[in-house]
């Protein structure tokens, strides 16, 4: 579910403690009840600063005129990527104004000219644009020509340009903890489930960063594969950005040495003690709900 507490009285009195928009989502294929709360909160560990917060809740639905409210028992809100994720992170994006698309199958960042939207809360795009500081006309063109240069460039020229345009450290430690917890559903490597948040609506003047997203099919879940076997250097084969980031031994590096950094018992973050220990610390505030 998502629940927008403004819809209809864009007021203060319809916010709780400053939020008014959550996401209410169901443990899918979880029996553990802490996939995807694992993984935002390994992200956060790491120090990538873009994941979502999320928190456990307990759901009641009550519908006007029935004589109670239906149980639906225990969720995971969700902090949506929106004006307010982006405001409360100024001072790392660097700006309010820029375009945020969410991408979702098949978002490769291969093909220019792909399904490009503006966000209607009906239907699903390719990439749908869901906040903007100027036009949808220019907030396009800007995606367009990303993806242009991205395919066309030498990889002389994309070494120098993505380093401009990316903080390529952030991407490159981003993915990491992507695949270090087993996120198949990915742009990577299925072209799904990501966020593009572009900190200037000028054409060729930004920054831009990659924002995790949809952590359900991680550590174990998948319909594809057994993702703990696969080559963390080959993830996939069709998301033309990393795949042309992983062609440089300098990014490569960054990617490998956190992967190491998460496996370190020293920093406490995917090492099997510590991770086991935040799992049962998780379950033990549900286990009387479930």
């Amino acid at each position: 579910f998502g629940v927008n507490l403004r819809k209809f009285n864009k007021d203060s009195d319809h916010e709780i403690k400053g939020i008014r928009k959550f996401n209410l989502k169901w443990f899918k294929d979880d029996a553990c009840y802490v996939r995807e709360l694992f993984c935002y909160d390994l992200f956060r560990r790491a120090g990538i600063w873009t994941a979502a917060f999320d928190v456990y809740c307990r759901l009641w639905i009550h519908v006007e005129g029935d004589s109670k409210a239906a149980y639906y028992g225990v969720y995971e809100m969700i902090e949506p990527y929106d004006d307010k994720y982006v405001a409360k992170r100024e001072k790392f994006f660097g700006s309010v104004d820029g375009n945020l698309w969410k991408c979702s199958y098949p978002a490769f960042l291969d093909d220019a000219n792909a399904q490009m939207e503006e966000d209607n809360d009906k239907d699903d795009f390719t990439y749908e644009l869901k906040e903007t500081g100027g036009t949808f006309a220019d907030a396009k063109a800007q995606l367009q020509d990303f993806i242009l240069k991205l395919k066309g460039k030498s990889d002389d020229s994309f070494y120098k340009w993505i380093k401009e345009v990316c903080d390529v450290e952030l991407l490159m430690r981003t993915y990491a903890v992507n695949v270090a917890v087993g996120m198949w559903d990915d742009m990577w490597n299925n072209g799904n489930n990501y966020y593009l948040y572009f900190n200037s609506t000028d054409l060729y003047d930004y920054k831009v960063f990659l924002l995790p997203y949809d952590y359900d099919n991680t550590l174990g879940t998948s319909n594809a594969y057994d993702a703990a076997k696969q080559d963390p250097y080959n993830w996939g084969d069709k998301g033309l950005l990393m795949e042309r980031m992983m062609k440089f031994e300098e990014f490569r590096n960054i990617y490998r040495d956190e992967l190491k950094r998460l496996v370190n018992p020293a920093y406490g973050l995917m090492n099997p003690a510590a991770a086991t220990q935040r799992i049962l610390d998780w379950q033990a505030k549900i286990k009387d709900f479930i």
